[in-house]
């Protein structure tokens, strides 16, 4: 949550606040701020602009050092960039959210002892990869085998992998995903390369690029881009992403999931001579040409200006492509499964009196999301989080009381598809979007549940700002292509979606509007006579939709709600609810 760019621009709001507290013995002399240098000591060779456009910029005269006001904190206090944002950061006090995120465990690889060989320091020559810049990422060899040791920042390898002369490879099982090249990366540079191949990144280091490698090839939507969590926040400090990926479908694909994780605004594409950096070394591509590549690396558009060939393949979708029953996800309920979907880019407001069962609903909802792959974030401001997970708990596995085994295998399974926002009362929205459009992009998460609007600091009737609100998050659906549930409440006696509280506005702008229907009279008459004949087959109740903008119907299906399990199922007596998590007889033995 603290980019470079970000807290850079933060301390130039503060220039003179912070340029004195860095260098004490400075003094104010004009627009500028002076010193020696950045030790601190007595002169005027180091001059900082306190205002204007440059605010925050500063130059060493003497030694010809530059930067704005984060190089100055690691300069005067020998600090990495990394160690300055937190520093910085703290003490303008930007800090890290509500949000909580599961800790994977992982394999450490087995120790290598022994450095490079002869014969691997002669075969990485005929790559070009001279001795020097190869020592300073530390590779190994092991038997036949070229060692690359990933290290984090901190020094600590958490990953191997190997590479034999015929270009075999392998990789040291269970280890974290993550980048290669921290070792040998400038601790104070703000922008990096990111290359597919370990030999990549040290040819550009070689150029003078700070260069990092992806792993599996940067990989797509889905495990193989865990790397990008894992690294999320370190790559934080960069201001400048230049992304060098092969030109292949693979490669594209790759890019594009980096640039929409980590940012198009700071994120450029760079198209190499050859195929990539090391073949540029071995062609005998010159430090100046490589150089060019990047200065003419093209930077991402604003989504907002486009072509219509750019939507050409989403035109012909809708005339010979997937059907709409197949986009997105439904409602747990067993009707009309093809005609209600909530798609990428809509914003769903679920409506009902007061003990409806709008919360059970939605939760239920966000394991059919779930269970159809999609990562997930669960917002909830009237419970404590393990009270609302536990409902879920008890959803997922379709039963009272889950043994501690199965609940096991439920949390390894939630850890793998749901987030929780984790604060309980009145939020504020501004910081709930912030947090999640974090989450979209570090951890690619695409369906998000806010329960419930009443709860996200607004006045009953407070109508400007619950348009207001409405309207940021149909914006963040549609800018992140994620799907947004807000649980709302109806007015007492309301009947229709102009029943439920608050502006109309809330109704108008979103995409779907689902009404959630009780049948207390089937609830009073059953504890006068649980068999009650008149009653005994009536259903529980029922969910209306009374807005789908994507879709062309508007269906109404009505349900029973089985007590043991809260889960929303069909109306017919035979109806059974359904297990999203597996857990058989043969686990839980495995498991004891």
């Amino acid at each position: 949550m603290r980019r470079a760019g970000e807290i850079s621009e933060r301390l130039a709001s503060v220039a003179e606040q912070v340029a004195s507290m860095l260098l004490p013995r400075g003094k104010r002399s004009g627009q500028f701020w002076t010193a020696g240098d950045t030790g601190g000591g007595p002169g005027e060779s180091l001059k900082v602009y306190l205002s204007g456009p440059k605010a925050g910029r500063w130059t060493d005269y003497a030694t010809g050092q530059h930067g704005d006001l984060l190089d100055l904190w690691a300069e005067t206090r020998r600090q990495s960039i990394t160690e300055a944002m937190s520093d910085a950061g703290d003490w303008l006090g930007i800090r890290a959210g509500p949000f909580r995120h599961p800790a994977r465990s992982y394999s450490k690889p087995k120790p290598i002892s022994s450095g490079l060989s002869e014969a691997h320091v002669r075969l990485l020559e005929t790559r070009k990869l001279h001795r020097e810049t190869v020592d300073r990422f530390g590779l190994k060899s092991d038997g036949e085998w070229i060692a690359f040791e990933y290290l984090d920042p901190d020094g600590e390898v958490f990953a191997t992998k190997y590479r034999t002369t015929d270009k075999r490879m392998r990789s040291a099982a269970g280890c974290r995903p993550g980048l290669y090249g921290w070792q040998a990366l400038d601790p104070k540079a703000r922008s990096v390369a990111l290359v597919e191949g370990e030999l990549d990144a040290i040819a550009l280091t070689q150029y003078g690029m700070p260069s990092l490698s992806v792993p599996n090839g940067g990989g797509g939507q889905g495990k193989q881009s865990h790397w990008i969590e894992e690294e999320f926040d370190r790559l934080e400090r960069f201001d400048v992403v230049y992304v060098v990926m092969d030109a292949d479908g693979p490669g594209q694909e790759a890019a594009a999931e980096i640039i929409d994780r980590l940012g198009p605004e700071r994120c450029r594409l760079v198209q190499l001579p050859f195929k990539d950096a090391n073949e540029c070394l071995i062609q005998g591509i010159g430090k100046e040409a490589l150089r060019q590549s990047f200065r003419d690396a093209r930077s991402i558009d604003p989504e907002e200006l486009r072509k219509p060939s750019e939507y050409h393949d989403l035109i012909v979708d809708q005339f010979h492509g997937k059907p709409d029953s197949q986009i997105g996800f439904t409602w747990p309920l067993p009707y009309a499964r093809e005609e209600l979907r909530f798609r990428p880019g809509e914003v769903v407001v679920v409506a009902g009196p007061n003990g409806s069962g709008k919360s059970q609903f939605c939760g239920q909802t966000m394991l059919e999301a779930m269970d159809c792959g999609q990562r997930s974030c669960v917002a909830s401001m009237e419970f404590n989080p393990h009270r609302y997970l536990a409902r879920m708990y008890r959803q997922a596995a379709a039963e009272r009381q889950p043994t501690r085994e199965y609940l096991q295998a439920i949390t390894r399974w939630m850890d793998e598809h749901l987030w929780v926002f984790d604060l309980v009362g009145t939020a504020k929205t501004d910081r709930m979007l912030e947090v999640f459009r974090y989450a979209r992009r570090k951890y690619g998460i695409r369906v998000f549940l806010i329960d419930n609007l009443a709860k996200c600091g607004f006045a009953e009737d407070d109508y400007n700002s619950q348009k207001t609100f409405v309207d940021q998050l149909t914006d963040f659906a549609k800018e992140c292509d994620a799907t947004v549930f807000l649980v709302h409440h109806m007015r007492k006696g309301g009947q229709d979606k102009d029943g439920v509280k608050g502006t109309g506005a809330i109704t108008d702008m979103v995409d779907s509007v689902l009404l959630i229907w009780r049948n207390k009279d089937k609830e009073d008459a059953l504890k006068i006579n649980p068999q009650d004949p008149d009653w005994i087959d009536k259903p529980d109740g029922a969910v209306a939709c009374r807005k789908q903008r994507n879709g062309e119907a508007e269906p109404t299906a009505s349900f029973r709600f089985d007590v043991d399990t809260f889960q929303f199922i069909g109306k017919d007596q035979s109806a059974k609810p359904s297990r999203y998590v597996q857990w058989s007889a043969i686990e839980a033995r495995r498991a004891s």
